[in-house]
């Protein structure tokens, strides 16, 4: 079946991929800020442990990303 394109499915993919995307980057800042804090990790450990956790949750944001354009295009939804 055809996928469905309104203003209507586009606005909520970015709106739910936005408020997802906000969720999973504000995890990531907290643990990064709590586990820097917690070992006492200067600049050189903060931003190599940034660079661990940020790769996979970009990753994870984009995944989250074409999983809620899927979802709010699929003509099942109307």
């Amino acid at each position: 079946m055809k996928r469905v394109y309104s203003f209507r499915t586009i606005w909520a993919a970015v709106a739910v991929a936005t408020f997802i995307a906000s969720e999973i980057a504000t995890a990531c800042a907290t643990a990064i800020w709590a586990t820097a804090g917690l070992m006492k990790l200067g600049l050189t450990g903060s931003v190599i442990l940034s660079a661990v956790l940020g790769i996979p949750s970009l990753l994870l944001i984009a995944r989250v990303c074409f999983l809620a354009w899927e979802a709010e295009t699929d003509p099942a939804n109307l």
